[in-house]
This record gives structure tokens, C-alpha cells and sequence, in this order.
């Protein structure tokens, strides 16, 4: 999982979302063995997940995403376990995502976008 705050393990949903909504955006990177989903947009680079083994720290994927030449990047996830320090965070408003009241977790969190389906 690439969050310690609060992550999800489905194999079957995210291999669904690599066959059809993450197609044309998953990317590898041999030399970290690792699986980064993103998309663009006219000014953003949107970082759906990252998928490993062992997640990488921000350091060793940054000049990947340096590529995309994009002045901002969002991460669609909590990025406690990328050694950001101080992220900036914003309110995830428009979501299909359906959370029940029963669902109690304190603190600041972000549901994982790739298991948004």
C-alpha cells in the first residue's frame, strides 16, 4: 500500500483499473521496480498510484515526474510514505466514492483514487 494512514488491497479492482481506466497511464520504472499511474492535465500531473513492492520515497520518483513539465502535482492519495514534508492539501470534492456513516477514522486522510471504480 502506498499509504500507512489508510490504504486498500484489492488485486482484482486494480487490475481492472490497469486493463481499462489506467491503460494509457501506468508507466514502469525499471531501475525502482515500480508502477506509477498518472495523468495529465493542461497545467497538473495527477499521481493516481503508485504501485511496488517496497514504495519509493518522493527523491526517487520526482525525475519521473519532472518529465511531464507541469508546475503542480497532485497526489490522489495520503503521501506519508513518500517523505513529503508539509504537503498541501485540498478538499477532494467531486467523488462517486460512498463512505458510510459507520465509518469512523480520525485524522486527515485520503481515500486512494485507484479504488474509486
Amino acid at each position: 500500500m502506498v499509504s500507512d494512514r489508510i490504504g486498500f488491497k484489492n488485486t482484482n479492482l486494480l487490475m481492472f483499473m490497469f486493463l481499462y481506466e489506467y491503460h494509457d497511464n501506468s508507466f514502469y520504472i525499471e531501475d525502482i521496480d515500480t508502477v506509477i499511474i498518472v495523468k495529465e492535465t493542461e497545467t497538473r500531473l495527477l499521481v493516481h498510484d503508485i504501485v511496488s513492492e517496497k514504495t519509493p520515497c518522493f527523491s526517487d520518483i520526482e525525475p519521473f515526474l519532472s518529465q511531464f513539465g507541469k508546475e503542480e502535482i497532485s497526489f490522489l492519495f495520503c503521501t506519508d510514505r513518500l517523505g513529503i514534508e508539509k504537503p498541501y492539501r485540498t478538499k477532494v470534492a467531486e467523488s462517486i466514492l460512498y463512505v458510510s456513516n459507520d465509518f469512523q477514522l480520525a485524522g486527515e486522510y485520503i481515500f486512494p483514487y485507484s479504488i474509486r471504480a
